[in-house]
């Protein structure tokens, strides 16, 4: 998602995703925030979701993700997802709602 951050000096920009994520059992999501692929926002990562033993879980969570210090200009915000544990996870059916001047 590419956004235009406004005003003469850096200010904060929060991001809200909300998202249907899937794992195979015993795994775990893992969801970040990115800004211009290189910064990473406030947590830098969070567990969306989390199977236990040998458990198939769906769920619908929302984390609000925060970049403290964004100069005014262009950015590119990425939401970014793995797995803890190496196995199959998926995200489905999401929102990406970013709050900036």
């Amino acid at each position: 998602m590419i956004f235009t951050q406004g005003g003469t000096r850096p200010t904060c920009v929060l991001v809200q995703f909300s998202a249907q994520t899937f794992q195979l059992g015993g795994d775990s999501v893992m969801i970040r925030a990115t800004l211009d692929n290189i910064t990473a926002a406030i947590p830098a990562e969070v567990q969306y979701s989390t199977a236990p033993n040998n458990a198939v879980i769906s769920g619908a969570y929302s984390y609000q993700f925060v970049f403290p210090n964004v100069a005014p200009g262009n950015h590119i915000l990425r939401m970014q997802f793995r797995s803890a544990g190496g196995g199959g996870v998926f995200v489905h059916r999401h929102t990406t709602v970013v709050h900036y001047q």
